[in-house]
């Protein structure tokens, strides 16, 4: 289930530019192109959110 929620989040990221941005980067161009996927989990995780959306950057580069 992880997997799939580094997929969905980085679907739009292709991994190499995932590794050359910094987390804010990352965040902030997440939400510019997938503002309802970034929404939908900013929601579902409340404050965890931050943690998780690295957490799951972080699988998606590996």
């Amino acid at each position: 289930m992880k997997q799939m929620h580094a997929f969905l989040v980085t679907e739009e990221l292709p991994r190499w530019e995932a590794d050359m941005q910094s987390y804010e980067e990352f965040k902030e161009k997440l939400k510019k192109m997938r503002i309802d996927v970034y929404d939908a989990y900013e929601g579902e995780k409340g404050g965890i959110f931050d943690a998780w959306l690295r957490k799951m950057r972080d699988l998606s580069t590996k």
